[in-house]
């Protein structure tokens, strides 16, 4: 989004957007569907148990299909066979970061009953650097942030290997804006979609923008933008990937 306004591709395809953060996607979604908005960007799981619920919104663009998230860990945690008995870090039981590790336990065959849960009110990457935990789940950013303080910390699972089949990030819209503004939607999605293959074809001009909103430094959104990039986590062609 900050990329197709910052280089002016919604200004050519004739209209504007104004960009608004919330607290988390959850708010964003909610936000949208009273109609404060005309469109959120957010977590397909929430999104698509509110359409399944009745929500008056659809899902138009899967902006981010894979999971970008990455359980981090201290040296003494080896893989994820290694997390019995060990504190993990997470916002809050049920939250976004607990779904994730659960996912993970899965995939070891860990009880959640054998790991400790640790309810961290501030950024993750503190406590982790801080060893008050074991492992937490940080974007590919957060990632490159927390090694660069502490470079023992390491990789212990990428979400997209765990669960390559699980749809992240979603853009929603209201019925009712898709009704009355279809074809700024419309537009809006096609801006998207060019904005989204820059990241691929023309990192020299998006790696300023990605810096700017992000306020992180050179090195660490370079280095994150390859991981990225190397993994495809954004889906420049498909619109909504078409699996199960």
């Amino acid at each position: 989004m900050f990329i197709a306004k910052d280089l002016g591709i919604f200004k050519k395809l004739g209209f504007d957007v104004e960009i608004l953060a919330f607290e988390g996607g959850v708010k964003s979604y909610r936000t949208m569907v009273s109609g404060d908005v005309d469109v959120g960007v957010g977590s397909s799981a929430f999104s698509i148990v509110c359409r399944g619920r009745g929500a008056k919104a659809k899902l138009i663009l899967a902006n981010a299909p894979k999971l970008e998230v990455t359980m981090v860990g201290q040296k003494s945690v080896k893989d994820i066979n290694g997390l019995r008995g060990k504190k993990i870090g997470i916002q809050q039981p049920g939250g976004f970061s607990w779904v994730l590790s659960m996912m993970v336990l899965r995939k070891a065959k860990i009880k959640k009953t054998e790991v400790g849960f640790i309810s961290i009110l501030s950024e993750d990457v503190p406590p982790l650097v801080a060893e008050q935990i074991d492992t937490a789940m940080l974007l590919v950013e957060q990632e490159m942030v927390a090694r660069s303080k502490k470079p023992a910390l390491h990789v212990i699972a990428r979400l997209l290997e765990v669960a390559p089949k699980n749809l992240y990030s979603v853009i929603a819209v209201s019925e009712e804006s898709i009704k009355n503004n279809r074809k700024a939607i419309v537009a809006l999605a096609k801006g998207h979609i060019m904005a989204t293959r820059l990241l691929y074809s023309d990192p020299e001009n998006v790696m300023p923008i990605l810096m700017k909103y992000s306020g992180l430094s050179k090195n660490i959104v370079t280095d994150a933008h390859k991981i990225l990039v190397k993994n495809c986590i954004w889906d420049s062609n498909h619109g909504s990937p078409k699996r199960g």
